[in-house]
C-alpha cells in the first residue's frame, strides 16, 4: 500500500490537472456560449415541467403573481433554442420572479396552517 506522502502527491497532481482543465475551459468563449445555451435550455425545460405539474395549461394555477406571463415563456423558449444568450440582467429578473413566486407560495401555505 502507498504511504501518505505518495497519496498526497497523487492527490496534488489530480487537483492540479483539474485546475488547469477548468482554467482552460473558463478561457474558451465558445464553450461558455454553448454552456449558456445548455443551461438556458435546461432551465426552460425544468420550468415547463414544473408548470406542467401545476395541473393547468401553461402551469397557471389561478394566482396572477404565481406564474410567468406569455412573454416570459416566449423569452425562455427563445433562449432554449439558442437565439440569444441569457445575460446577467435576464438572470436577475428571472430570479426575482422566482423569489416572488416562492414568497406567494409560502404565504399561501402559512395561511392554510
Amino acid at each position: 500500500m502507498a504511504d501518505d506522502s505518495e497519496l498526497q502527491a497523487l492527490a496534488r497532481r489530480y487537483l492540479d490537472l483539474w485546475e488547469s482543465q477548468l482554467s482552460a475551459m473558463a478561457a474558451d468563449s465558445e464553450l461558455a456560449e454553448q454552456l449558456g445555451r445548455l443551461f438556458a435550455a435546461t432551465n426552460a425545460s425544468l420550468l415547463n415541467s414544473i408548470q406542467a405539474a401545476g395541473g393547468e395549461p401553461g402551469g397557471r394555477q389561478g394566482n396572477s403573481d404565481a406564474g410567468a406571463n406569455t412573454a416570459d415563456r416566449t423569452a425562455a423558449t427563445a433562449a432554449a433554442r439558442g437565439d440569444r444568450v441569457m445575460d446577467m440582467a435576464e438572470l436577475e429578473r428571472r430570479l426575482a420572479a422566482l423569489e416572488r413566486r416562492l414568497d406567494a407560495l409560502e404565504r399561501r401555505n402559512t395561511a392554510s396552517d
